[in-house]
């Protein structure tokens, strides 16, 4: 929808204001610029919610009549109620100057007429997205810089104390979604990048042990001494299907058999599911993904090699998924990211990523990231199973 031919315009240079936001991003181009700038953004709805917009009207995307290759759109809403200032609408003009699939850059005129003095001014934003950093585990970065101007078309003395409020009100706008974009997005910065580097190269080079590189030490205390307790199983199951959306089956003997003897893991530890996936690679690495109470985990068998990890849900900082672009028939990735130190090597600071690709299994990304928000049982579960294994023996 928005590869427009204009190769030839050059990158803008930043306004004259300052910089709000400047941040690499570990995510293609295009894919921030879809969460940024596509109709209904989930991203830009929670955005809305957190700093209290309201009457939020989004109009289409439409081509200038006079530059065809300009894609332009009007956004109306109703800025929160301040110590300073009343509930006032505001309304945004974005226009795309440059999309051609690698570089986005958009430029937002911004009126807040019902401000004091809102009349004599407007607010301009630009929006730069270009490739960041070169991160072979990732495949792509993208870098964000958001600059700001503020320009006055009638004079005023109030002119100083106009640009501190709009500093100071931009400044805390664009903090929350740095904050909302850090808790989706990994960010990049000279650290992740050296580290992904390095296990890229280690993981494409002939002689590479992929088990070497993913294994994370599983301890004992990690586990739960009684999960056997079926009713208790049973119940933890039900927890989960019910935000899910989907029936989770308790898994036979011989399925718990065959997952404890690849984990390594004691018998006391039940397979919640398992699901076919791809290590996202630059040779996709096809094999089965293992949940647990505990643990998520990946296992192949690739001519005869088995390349295998497993972590504890409590070394994993984040869980989020990667949808694909418009147009495509792909699944969305599932991009699960360590805590740092949490990786093999534990002197680096680094926070490693992983990223899935499902088939035809409907539910598995959700169902990964519902157990891993309940990675831990309660003190009444825990009771509960104890009780029962020792009534059994």
């Amino acid at each position: 929808m928005l590869k427009l031919s204009n190769d030839e315009k050059d990158i803008p240079k930043n306004l004259e204001g300052g910089n709000l936001l400047d941040q690499p991003y570990a995510m293609p181009p295009k894919d921030l610029n879809m969460l940024l700038f596509t109709p209904k953004s989930q991203l830009m709805r929670d955005l809305a919610e957190l700093q209290g917009t309201t009457d939020v009207q989004e109009g289409p995307w439409t081509r200038k009549s006079a530059d065809k290759s300009c894609l332009v759109r009007v956004i109306t809403y109703t800025k929160a109620v301040t110590k300073l200032v009343k509930a006032v609408k505001a309304t945004e003009e974005q226009t795309y100057i440059k999309a051609n699939g690698k570089e986005f850059i958009v430029f937002v005129d911004v009126n807040t007429p019902e401000v004091p003095y809102g009349n004599t001014f407007k607010v301009d934003l630009l929006y730069k997205i270009t490739p960041g950093p070169k991160l072979s585990c990732t495949e792509k970065s993208a870098h964000l810089v958001v600059s700001w101007a503020i320009n006055f078309h009638q004079n005023t003395m109030m002119k100083g104390m106009i640009e501190g409020g709009a500093r100071q009100g931009l400044k805390e706008s664009f903090e929350q979604l740095s904050d909302l974009l850090a808790k989706i997005l990994k960010v990049i910065n000279p650290i992740n990048v050296s580290d992904c580097i390095r296990i890229s190269r280690h993981m494409d080079s002939p002689r590479c042990k992929i088990c070497s590189i993913f294994s994370v030490e599983v301890a004992p205390e990690n586990f739960l001494d009684n999960t056997n307790g079926a009713k208790t199983i049973r119940d933890y199951l039900n927890k989960i299907e019910k935000e899910v959306g989907k029936k989770l089956n308790l898994q036979s003997p011989h399925r718990n058999s065959a997952f404890q003897k690849i984990s390594g893991l004691p018998p006391k530890e039940f397979l919640i599911s398992d699901f076919s996936r791809s290590l996202k690679r630059k040779m996709p690495l096809q094999g089965q993904l293992f949940l647990s109470a505990r643990i998520v985990g990946f296992y192949a068998n690739l001519f005869g090699h088995k390349p295998k990890f497993f972590i504890p849900w409590e070394n994993i900082e984040h869980i989020h998924e990667l949808f694909p672009s418009l147009g495509t028939v792909e699944s969305p990735s599932l991009v699960i990211i360590l805590s740092m130190g949490r990786g093999n090597d534990t002197r680096r600071q680094a926070a490693f990523l992983f990223s899935f690709i499902h088939f035809l299994q409907l539910n598995a990304n959700r169902t990964v990231m519902v157990v891993w928000t309940k990675r831990k049982l309660g003190p009444d579960q825990r009771a509960q199973i104890a009780e029962e294994q020792q009534d059994r023996d």
